[in-house]
């Protein structure tokens, strides 16, 4: 962060960050990575006193200060972070001891009223609402390592599938996972013809979920009654804003397509490359649910949608500082559990317990300007935080389940007039 060529990627112009400040180029990366939930005056207090600055900054003053900054800086810094922890081959968890496994999902985003942040990033409507100002956010998660890959932020307008490819091919240009096998999982929002045919072609396996009505083919394996079945899908075009578009691709797809059984009664259909059976297909296509659960962390718990700025800039700035704040904690969550694990295994206890996160990034909030700003005694400090996020704890009990409330997206979380002191 703190290297000069870094500096010159990501700041507006290059006469920024040049003289010396309150707030360096560094303190405002830091800062954001510690999350601004709180009154702005608040966190930015905490901040210089956790420093070290006797010194006073207003909240307009960093505002001003953020946007000579690039939200870029944190996607290399994530991107940095991703290559590091996957350059440990050995300590990457697998699935049958083979595939990385990998959640794709998207979700939207709620932002704050503002017609600057209306017009970049679109309205999503409900019936009898004027609609709220959301953005489109997609993330491909590990599944068994709990690691974000990568994340993409934008306007409602670009979809879910659009996502993907741009962060697919961005792994690919990286060389991230010439090592593994990627399994990717997708729901109902992904399956198309070109998807599908290019992770084919690179190799990659796939279960995606599809409509019963996703294509002809579907269609006629339906109505057959059929548990599951071959398909051969042919290139073809598609009408999007009233043009024909046609496939990338001339060769077509052999695949195959499944029938599960669901609980209610109903039947969810996967499309595949690989030759699981098909109780091993849905047992991997629960395991997605972990990316589910996932949003749910970093809505919930760490209070994405809690945002310290009405600008474009300092929106996409919160979003991808969070993304890169989710995997440094969960680093330290995970090598908590692991020890957690080891005196488990002696103890026998009659539940099987797990790291409590939300209390986890309780304990880490305000520790990471710590950590990054006074790396001398780092062992030390990541040890005793360790010591603290293992004693904080949840019994899993098997069978428990809690009930799925959809609440209407009208109901707006956080306002920003109104955020807290405490």
């Amino acid at each position: 962060m703190q290297e000069e060529p870094f500096k010159e990627r990501h700041r507006r112009f290059s006469r920024y960050f040049t003289r010396k400040r309150v707030l360096s180029f560094v303190d405002l990366l830091v800062l954001q990575i510690n999350r601004l939930v709180l009154s702005l005056s608040v966190e930015l207090s905490t901040f210089l006193d956790i420093i070290g600055l006797p010194a006073i900054i207003s909240k307009q003053a960093f505002s001003q200060a953020r946007q000579n900054l690039l939200h870029t800086a944190f996607i290399e810094l994530q991107e940095e972070f991703v290559k590091g922890y996957y350059a440990r081959k050995d300590d990457i968890k697998l699935y049958k001891d083979r595939y990385l496994l990998l959640g794709v999902d998207g979700s939207k985003v709620q932002l704050p009223d503002r017609e600057e942040l209306a017009n970049h990033f679109g309205y999503s409507k409900n019936k009898g609402s004027k609609g709220m100002v959301m953005g489109r956010l997609s993330v491909v998660y590990d599944l068994m390592n709990e690691i974000i890959l990568g994340g993409k932020f934008t306007s409602l307008s670009i979809g879910e599938r659009r996502h993907f490819f741009a962060l697919y091919q961005r792994f690919k240009s990286m060389d991230l996972l010439t090592d593994f096998v990627p399994l990717y999982l997708m729901d109902r929002g992904y399956p198309s013809f070109d998807l599908c045919k290019h992770l084919d072609l690179d190799s990659a396996a796939f279960v995606i979920r599809c409509k019963a009505s996703f294509c002809k083919e579907t269609k006629a394996f339906v109505a057959s009654g059929l548990t599951e079945q071959k398909l051969y899908l042919s290139p073809r075009s598609w009408y999007k804003d009233g043009r024909t578009k046609e496939s990338k691709h001339i060769e077509g797809l052999e695949l195959r397509i499944v029938r599960v059984l669901l609980k209610s009664g109903g039947y969810k259909y996967l499309l595949t490359n690989t030759d699981f059976s098909i109780e091993q297909l849905s047992e991997l296509y629960q395991l997605r649910w972990g990316v589910e659960t996932f949003y749910s962390f970093l809505k919930e718990k760490m209070q994405l949608e809690n945002f310290s700025s009405k600008t474009t800039e300092g929106i996409l700035q919160d979003c991808y500082a969070s993304l890169l704040t989710a995997n440094l904690s969960q680093i330290l969550i995970q090598e908590a559990q692991e020890e957690l694990d080891k005196e488990q295994a002696i103890k026998k206890n009659k539940h099987i317990y797990k790291i409590n996160k939300n209390t986890a990034i309780g304990i880490l909030k305000n520790r990471i300007p710590i950590l990054l700003s006074n790396p001398q005694n780092l062992p030390q400090q990541l040890n005793l935080l360790r010591q603290r996020i293992k004693k904080n704890r949840v019994a899993i009990i098997k069978g428990r389940s809690f009930p799925r409330w959809k609440l209407r997206r009208s109901r707006r979380k956080y306002h920003f007039a109104k955020k807290s002191a405490l």
